[in-house]
């Protein structure tokens, strides 16, 4: 690896300026070392720019092998240590409950049929999730960069950062954001997928929210004029508003980035079938459904 770090370098001198690297290691085995020893050589020849490592761990487990989850556990925790050493940020992402010896449950979308003892079926679900996390810093219309994301999110000095999702957003057919997210009150519609538990109670420092695939048409609320306004959110006038401030309602002392995308995800094939028949075609919650899950 050393004796490739040089020719790296001359190849990247001649392309359009580089915002950073992305490194996707398992964080739970041996390659946690190697992806922290990359780290290190990437932050020694490019300082400055920015290294976003996401640690990939396997869904379940179970107690059947102390000695084997006891390696699992050092590894993490090694990883994570020498990781965020020379990343900007470090994201552990899993589909499983926990990252300690006592095994948990695999996380649940109320919307999705999934197999989490299938890495195919898990893979698919982080990957979505990862297409849609990194969007700040991947398009060109955006103003955001990979350093300018990194230094929001680790102001504070902590650079293990947990990620979330809602795979679908739960809007009904005759929804506006506005209504959705009015309905959820306290809660929040995101899934924890970095294997920490339930996030209830926690303090939020920062936090980057990206919301993809709704139609314009859903992005403001829908009452007739002169209707009294039922919340804040339906008082907006853009969808990147509603966004912004329901995360300020939600943590108002939290340093917020939210971002509005009208493409939505490709789950055509080789994408597993995950989806309930509680879903619309569009990917909207159906309203019967809606009812009967309540």
């Amino acid at each position: 690896m050393l004796s490739r770090a040089r020719p790296t370098r001359l190849l990247l001198s001649h392309r359009s300026p580089l915002q950073g690297f992305q490194i996707l290691c398992d964080l739970h085995d041996g390659f946690s070392g190697v992806g922290a020893k990359a780290t290190e050589l990437l932050h020694d020849e490019y300082s400055g720019r920015g290294i976003m490592t996401w640690g990939l761990l396997p869904g379940p487990y179970t107690l059947g092998e102390p000695q084997k989850n006891i390696y699992r556990l050092l590894n993490t925790a090694f990883g994570l240590v020498h990781l965020s050493a020379h990343s900007s940020l470090v994201c552990p992402l899993s589909l499983g409950g926990s990252l300690g010896l006592r095994p948990e449950p695999p996380v649940n979308f109320p919307h999705l049929r999934y197999d989490a003892t299938l890495p195919f079926h898990c893979s698919a679900i982080l990957a979505t999730a990862l297409d849609t996390i990194t969007v700040p810093y991947r398009l060109y219309s955006s103003p955001v960069s990979m350093v300018h994301l990194a230094d929001m999110l680790n102001f504070s000095g902590k650079k293990v950062v947990t990620a979330g999702a809602s795979i679908p957003f739960p809007l009904g057919p005759s929804q506006s954001l506005p209504d959705t997210l009015m309905q959820l009150g306290v809660a929040t519609p995101w899934t924890p997928l970095s294997a920490c538990g339930d996030p209830s109670g926690t303090h939020c420092f920062a936090q980057s929210v990206v919301l993809r695939g709704l139609d314009k048409a859903c992005h403001t609320s829908r009452l007739t004029p002169g209707t009294p306004l039922p919340s804040l959110l339906h008082a907006c006038s853009t969808g990147e508003e509603v966004l912004a401030q329901y995360l300020q309602q939600q943590q108002p002392r939290a340093r917020s980035s939210s971002h509005l995308l009208l493409t939505p995800c490709k789950v055509v094939p080789p994408y597993p079938c995950l989806f309930s028949s509680s879903l619309s075609p569009q990917g909207l919650v159906l309203d019967n459904a809606t009812g009967a899950g309540m």
